[in-house]
């Protein structure tokens, strides 16, 4: 069996802690970006200054665009079925989708892993 992944998507969030206010994504077949998925997600929050330095992301941003609830179908349709790639995803990034109500079963592959074992 190749070891090597040949269809994954590689996604990152940005949140204020567990409110997710950014979802970046890109779909990858043989080793070639295909599609992405990029949206901010109005957190109904205010985003505190330490976050919006640690992002470069500021409430004005995210004020006026969509709600999680109406941002996840299009992203979990982004993905499909592909394996999920991402630093820090198993500790952080998919407990946050799950607290959010949005648990992902798809495979997953954390590089923060992959870092730590070499």
């Amino acid at each position: 069996m190749d070891p090597k992944l040949h269809d994954y998507t590689v996604f990152d969030l940005e949140t204020t802690g567990k409110k997710i206010i950014q979802i970046g994504a890109l779909k990858v077949r043989d080793d070639q970006t295909v599609a992405k998925f990029s949206t901010y997600v109005n957190p109904l929050e205010k985003i505190n200054d330490y976050v919006s330095h640690l992002t470069g992301i500021s409430n004005y941003q995210t004020d006026a665009v969509p709600l999680i609830d109406e941002v996840m179908p299009d992203f979990l349709d982004f993905v499909g079925d592909d394996t999920l790639v991402g630093h820090n995803i198993l500790s952080f990034d998919c407990n946050v989708l799950a607290d959010n109500g949005y648990p992902v079963a798809n495979p997953k592959l954390d590089t923060l892993l992959l870092a730590n074992s070499s």
